[in-house]
């Protein structure tokens, strides 16, 4: 299969929200769907130099991942919605869109800092990040969330 990550546009939207729901009930809060279209619809609504980066992973017309990330002032990114559909999973794509976010970022920030829950706090341990912090339903009942950082600085 071949793909390419670029940057999201807003006729993106429909297939980016159905990533989301593919990964429904396990790995996002179905509150959560309201909250990804409204972030995504203001994100558009902001001119083109405050929009946080944004990034979508596509086979042909087909979206299959979605992720980005936005910067504070102390240079720590967060990485924000990063997500591919449940038929992906384990396919390496995740890993893609983490390494070209990463990429995008190095030389702007000196740490990465995320929020997930245990079933995904696996793949970014394996990638170097390390556990903060840890809120029970933290994105609703029984969807807990790990909060979680990595070193950009550490050689």
């Amino acid at each position: 299969m071949s793909w390419v990550i670029r940057d999201y546009r807003k006729e993106d939207l429909l297939g980016c929200v159905q990533v989301l729901e593919s990964n429904l009930p396990d790995y996002f809060a179905e509150h959560e769907r309201d909250e990804f279209i409204d972030d995504l619809q203001s994100r558009e609504r902001l001119s083109e130099d405050k929009q946080w980066p944004y990034f979508v992973l596509a086979s042909g017309s087909r979206i299959l991942g979605c992720a980005g990330y936005c910067v504070d002032q102390q240079y720590t990114a967060t990485l924000i919605w990063g997500m591919v559909t449940r038929e992906s999973h384990g396919q390496g794509l995740g890993q893609a869109l983490l390494n070209y976010r990463i990429l995008h970022m190095l030389g702007k920030v000196r740490k990465v800092a995320l929020d997930t829950t245990p079933r995904s706090f696996g793949f970014y341990q394996k990638q170097g990040f390390v556990r903060t912090g840890f809120v029970e339903n933290g994105y609703g009942e029984g969807l807990d969330k790990i909060l979680a950082q990595l070193d950009l600085t550490v050689k």
